[in-house]
């Protein structure tokens, strides 16, 4: 019992970290935006060449890699007013990262 006290004490602090960008552990401002039923907040770095949408929303079943990539794709543009290139799109069912082309 003391030590799962111990283990959810020293957790405590992570709590805070759900929703912030990991680009670089920045301090970041999120554009939260709706594509097709699903929330993203979309986190653009500071040096505006790269961006991340992570997906907020709870959906059960969760959608399929392919799903959360083209709506993160869809939700960075919308954000961002900026294009993707080609083979710079990445992620996975929550996090989706790109470099921008805003050009």
């Amino acid at each position: 019992m003391r030590l799962i006290l111990t283990f959810l004490i020293a957790a405590l602090p992570l709590s805070g970290c759900m929703t912030s960008a990991s680009i670089g552990s920045e301090r970041l401002t999120a554009t939260p935006v709706a594509v097709d039923g699903h929330l993203y907040h979309v986190y653009r770095h500071r040096d505006e060449n790269r961006a991340e949408a992570h997906r907020v929303d709870f959906v059960v079943p969760p959608p399929s890699r392919v799903e959360v990539l083209q709506g993160g794709y869809k939700a960075i543009i919308a954000a961002t007013g900026c294009k993707i290139p080609n083979g710079s799109l990445d992620g996975d069912q929550a996090i989706v990262t790109a470099k921008l082309d805003c050009s």
